[in-house]
């Protein structure tokens, strides 16, 4: 076909004798021949003239009349295929079997037959396999190879009722396939005006909807109607009109004048008209336009077959309309979400359920092109909970859940910077303690030497002893602070082979004397065959310790305290029972927070409010959790649950 197109088509190569064309638009078109493709003659067939011109390569128009389905694309031996290479379809990325021209009697489609690089229509992909009508003025592209498209001519005279008027469901099939294709609601209703007109030969068709919110009819589609004034009209629906009829029963109407008849036919447009017919778009029941069809030559009416014929595009159209409106809302919606989830300054994603990423926005994109693997193996083992997690330089807090229509959501908060302000945090409470130990210790330097010096009086002996006390008190708190400061931040773990029941035992005895002072009893109780679990010992000691200190020091004179250490498949649990005042409900999810305190114990100055931290820190660092409830009828539980192994340590249970 190329040597064909370039012999005969392309201006300079012969002496053309043809007049000057003028298309559409009203242009004049360059003296150029066209060639009948695919068949060489289009006799008894829809004839379109093209002339395609690239924006780059002006001289390089070619002009087809094109009477069937034809091919773009290159370096192929089928019949129909025009063979772009000439115009550097390989260089443009030209699919070999690029994309279709279907012509039919109304309308002429392009259709992408699944090509590498795509089709875009005015700059919009247009999709696989999904017919997409051309008019005059388009930009067709192919890949990167752009042309104008200048339809000179359309079908004259030929019409679907000619081609295939032997089959009324030839006719059908063919208009059904033609309306329900598309997706845009002014390419279905432009489509169907064309077709009605074509198929029943009328004078002009038009397609009347109904404006819901003042309930009066507009034209939304026509052909044949040369009157713009037409297209301002806003119609009222009066039941004493065909039209209002139609609407009120959602039946066809068709009326014709009789012979001889000098009265108006009534028509939506208020002209005069021969024949006339009306028929309802509707979905379900509800009528919400109507295809109106005229004929104004005298002596023609509209026939059964017409009325069928209309009756089906009817019928298709109000479900292609449905279609695209439904479309345009999903679309709307789904640019609607798209919008809101770019303008998060937090990275967002949606995974379905392999892990491959259906949904990003643009600050999570920036970690995927980066850091592709490390985030999505990092993601996929924190499905259902809240962590940390660090890739490359900076630490997100990342929630993940999954909705089982939806798929994996992932909501992710870079706490970089709050993380270097609590390191900061930690290094300046290490100094200031630090620098606090050096005036106490000088303080207890000079009480021990004032003994020393001078003998002291029972009361003098008092106030130092008084002084040596509150000391030791201080120096306790500063060391506490210190500890709870250390173990919070949550160093590497020394793992290795732990006891929890062994550690149980051993807080109880440490806290045997301050139980007796308050006169507070403490029980033990181990569940379940004892296990080793992979835990640092001296942490898990003072997160034990911690807990029964709490307890006995809010628990109430005369009461038990019950710590009980159950072993359940991989994991232990550690409950520490009071019988103390119980823990409010706003104050339950603060619990555990660094410095709190309860309300109830504001007034005690004893402890700064570091002990129950160091418990979640432990515990969170060993892959557990820490939790508070209240008892039946009165009392605490502070429970703890520890893995056997800490995630991301069993290397460490195998060399053990």
């Amino acid at each position: 076909m190329t040597d064909q197109l370039n012999r005969e088509v392309l201006p300079g190569t012969e002496e053309l004798k043809e007049p000057i064309e003028k298309g559409d638009s009203g242009t004049l078109e360059p003296n150029l021949k066209y060639l009948p493709f695919p068949h060489a003659a289009s006799v008894g067939r829809p004839m379109w003239r093209v002339r395609f011109e690239l924006p780059d390569q002006p001289e390089q128009s070619f002009g087809l009349d094109i009477n069937d389905e034809i091919v773009f694309g290159r370096a192929t031996q089928s019949g129909n295929t025009i063979d772009l290479g000439p115009y550097g379809a390989l260089e443009h990325g030209v699919s070999r079997r690029h994309a279709m021209i279907q012509p039919t009697s109304s309308a002429l489609y392009i259709v992408d037959l699944g090509s590498a690089n795509g089709t875009l229509r005015n700059g919009q992909s247009i999709g696989v396999n999904t017919p997409y009508s051309l008019v005059n003025g388009d930009i067709l592209s192919l890949g990167r190879l752009h042309m104008f498209v200048h339809i000179v001519d359309r079908p004259r005279g030929v019409s679907d009722s000619t081609i295939i008027k032997a089959d009324l469901a030839d006719a059908l099939t063919h208009v059904a396939k033609a309306i329900t294709s598309q997706l845009e609601l002014t390419q279905v209703l432009k489509y169907m005006s064309n077709t009605a007109m074509n198929l029943t030969e009328s004078a002009e068709t038009s397609i009347w909807l109904v404006d819901e919110s003042s309930g009066t009819l507009f034209l939304e589609a026509q052909r044949g109607i040369e009157d713009d004034t037409v297209r301002l009209l806003r119609i009222p629906l009066s039941d004493d009109t065909m039209v209002g009829k139609v609407f009120q029963t959602g039946e066809i109407i068709r009326a014709s004048r009789t012979p001889g008849e000098t009265k108006e036919l009534e028509t939506v447009t208020g002209e005069d008209a021969e024949a006339v017919i009306y028929v309802p778009l509707k979905l379900g029941n509800t009528t919400f336009g109507v295809l109106s069809a005229t004929h104004r030559a005298t002596g023609k009416e509209y026939t059964d077959r017409d009325q069928r014929l209309l009756a089906a595009i009817a019928d298709f159209a109000s479900i292609a309309i449905a279609n695209a409106r439904l479309f345009k809302q999903l679309e709307r919606e789904r640019a609607t979400i798209r919008s809101t989830i770019d303008a998060l300054p937090q990275p967002l994603i949606i995974l379905d359920d392999t892990s491959a990423v259906l949904v990003s926005n643009q600050a999570a994109k920036q970690i995927l092109d980066k850091y592709p693997t490390e985030l999505t193996e990092g993601l996929r083992a924190r499905i259902g909970r809240t962590d940390e997690m660090t890739i490359g330089e900076k630490t997100y807090l990342t929630t993940t859940e999954h909705a089982p229509t939806v798929g994996t959501i992932v909501v992710m908060q870079d706490i970089t910077y709050e993380q270097l302000l609590e390191r900061d945090r930690a290094e300046m409470i290490h100094t200031m303690m630090h620098d606090l130990k050096s005036p106490i210790s000088a303080v207890k330097g000079w009480a021990t030497l004032l003994n020393r010096v001078n003998p002291l009086n029972d009361k003098g002996k008092e106030y130092v002893q008084q002084i040596n006390t509150t000391l030791k008190q201080m120096d306790e708190m500063i060391s506490h602070v210190v500890n709870a400061v250390r173990m919070t931040d949550v160093a590497t773990l020394d793992l290795a082979p732990c006891q929890l029941d062994e550690v149980a035992r051993h807080v109880i005895r440490d806290l045997e004397g301050a139980a007796l002072v308050k006169s507070v009893s403490l029980t033990f109780e181990c569940e379940g065959e004892a296990f080793s679990i992979m835990a640092d010992s001296a942490r898990i000691y003072h997160m034990t310790l911690n807990l029964v200190d709490n307890a006995i020091k809010y628990t109430s004179p005369d009461t038990t305290i019950s710590i009980v250490v159950a072993f359940r498949d991989n994991e232990v649990h550690l409950n520490v029972l009071d019988e103390g005042p119980g823990i409010n409900s706003e104050e339950a999810d603060r619990i555990y927070d660094k410095f709190y305190r309860g309300v109830r114990h504001r007034d005690d100055r004893s402890g700064v409010g570091l002990g129950l931290s160091v418990v979640q820190a432990v515990a969170t660092a060993h892959g557990g959790t820490a939790t508070v409830a209240n008892r039946d009828p009165r009392g605490a539980n502070f429970a703890v649950t520890l893995p056997r192994v800490p995630p991301g340590h069993e290397a460490a249970e195998a060399e053990s």
